[in-house]
């Protein structure tokens, strides 16, 4: 850390230090020792009458004071030792250390690691800079009332999984698979919401499930779901409120002249708005719900049923999308 300072720390030598040219202490004059910092600290030492120069002047370090006795380490920042005699004058002078702990003052460690830092150091920790101001080995931390870090610093957490104890504002983006995931949600964490779904839905594409396959379909009776094979299924990861799609391009093969078939999702919700089809005929199919889940790990599938039965019908086209909303 930086060295004390004192104004007018001036005095002379009143006993050198023996041998003058290595002697490690000298007496300043009855009185004088008050006058210089608290230790450590670098004085010049040169004879009376002159200018200091490299010549003629020693830069020594102060490493201790009692009374009038200054207890030194010689030969400091480049300057030679020589002969300290009675008279000669003691001074903490600016060096060219005084200005490089000016200019040293600030200095940027980069990101923070454990260990000791001092006065001015500043480091990144969990995306935030932070200026030492005292001595420390401690982590930083907020001020009471400073910002609060988020949990990873410019890193979206991505997973099978949400953070378990977020942040208000914290991003993070779920996903089926690490590896191959075939949805990517990115939510936002709002602490200040009233629903027991914090996790805001920000972006992302949805979770599709597509068979583009022909399937014939046999609806032998009115409300009679039919569940295709292999079955459009999508699992809900988490508790939530879900936007749930379904289309199908359907024929009227074999059923009766103005069948009425309509789409719905197993476990959430069988749809009633259905297409009048006539005999060799075909429409699309298109559905859409909102849904909220309690818990996660429901499993909805696409379904086709029909007002009007007895016949076959011709499907392909078969789409299952889930978008999120808000979940836990």
């Amino acid at each position: 850390m930086p060295d004390a300072h004192k104004n007018f720390a001036y005095s002379t030598v009143a006993t050198a230090p023996s041998p003058g040219v290595s002697g490690t202490s000298l007496v300043v004059a009855a009185g004088d020792g008050v006058k210089f910092p608290t230790p450590p600290f670098n004085v010049t030492i040169w004879p009376i009458g002159v200018i200091p120069l490299t010549t003629n002047a020693e830069i020594a370090r102060c490493t201790a004071i009692s009374t009038d006795t200054l207890t030194l380490a010689r030969a400091q920042e480049g300057s030679s030792a020589r002969t300290v005699i009675i008279g000669d004058q003691v001074a903490a002078t600016i060096t060219a250390k005084t200005l490089t702990d000016v200019e040293n003052q600030l200095i940027y460690g980069g990101d923070w690691a454990a260990g000791n830092y001092v006065d001015g150091q500043i480091v990144v920790y969990n995306g935030i800079a932070y200026l030492c101001t005292s001595p420390t080995a401690v982590a930083p931390s907020a001020w009471p009332g400073g910002v609060s870090p988020p949990a990873a610093p410019f890193t979206i957490p991505y997973g099978t999984s949400l953070p378990a104890s977020p942040t208000d504002g914290q991003l993070a983006i779920l996903v089926d698979s690490i590896t191959n995931p075939t949805y990517q949600w990115e939510f936002r964490y709002n602490l200040g919401s009233t629903s027991a779904y914090k996790w805001e839905f920000v972006g992302g594409t949805p979770g599709v499930v597509n068979d583009m396959s022909d399937a014939s379909v046999n609806l032998a009776a009115t409300g009679t779901w039919y569940y295709f094979s292999p079955p459009i299924n999508f699992t809900l990861p988490r508790a939530g409120q879900y936007l749930v799609t379904g289309s199908i391009r359907v024929f009227n093969n074999t059923g009766t002249a103005n069948a009425q078939p309509y789409i719905g999702f197993a476990n959430l919700w069988g749809g009633q708005h259905y297409i009048s089809l006539e005999q060799g005929k075909g429409g699309h199919l298109h559905e859409e719900y909102v849904t909220t889940q309690s818990a996660a790990g429901v499993q909805t599938s696409l379904m086709i049923g029909t007002v009007i039965a007895t016949g076959g019908y011709f499907c392909s086209m078969k789409s299952l999308q889930v978008t999120p909303m808000k979940v836990a």
